[in-house]
């Protein structure tokens, strides 16, 4: 069944469309009639309210970086691959090498990282605990 797609499928959204759609999600719209309104398919809405709301996130809590920090030697697999969780890794046989064997919080589904400024503690208690050479990746908000 192929879905029928808007007629202006895959342009851009406008600062004005988006202020636009956020004063209609603050007004209890659902995602079908802002589907309907907009001209747009619903993962198109909720991925662009989503977006929003991080942005302004980021904003209100001025995060100026993300920083995620690894082995050396995940950097190929990074580049490649992208940053994922142990779980993915594990799911798609991607080799990696741990950055915490322990996992004492076994977050396994997400991705580790120091907002605006890293987490020279746990750098340093990994450190401690491994001998090896560490990369530091900044992802810029």
């Amino acid at each position: 069944v192929e879905e029928i797609k808007p007629s202006n499928h895959g342009k851009l959204w406008t600062n004005t469309l988006e202020l636009e759609l956020m004063e209609y999600v603050e007004k209890g719209y659902s995602t079908d009639n802002l589907a309907k309104m907009f001209e747009r398919t619903n993962i198109s809405i909720e991925l662009t309210v989503r977006r929003i709301k991080i942005d302004t996130f980021i904003k209100q809590r001025k995060i100026e970086k993300l920083i995620h920090f690894t082995d050396l030697r995940n950097l190929s697999s990074i580049k490649k691959h992208g940053i994922l969780p142990v779980k993915t890794l594990k799911e798609k046989g991607i080799r990696y090498y741990y950055n915490d064997e322990n996992r004492y919080d076994a977050q396994l589904g997400g991705v580790s990282v120091s907002i605006t400024s890293r987490n020279d503690y746990l750098l340093r208690t990994f450190q401690k605990r491994n001998a090896r050479r560490w990369v530091e990746i900044e992802i810029n908000c």
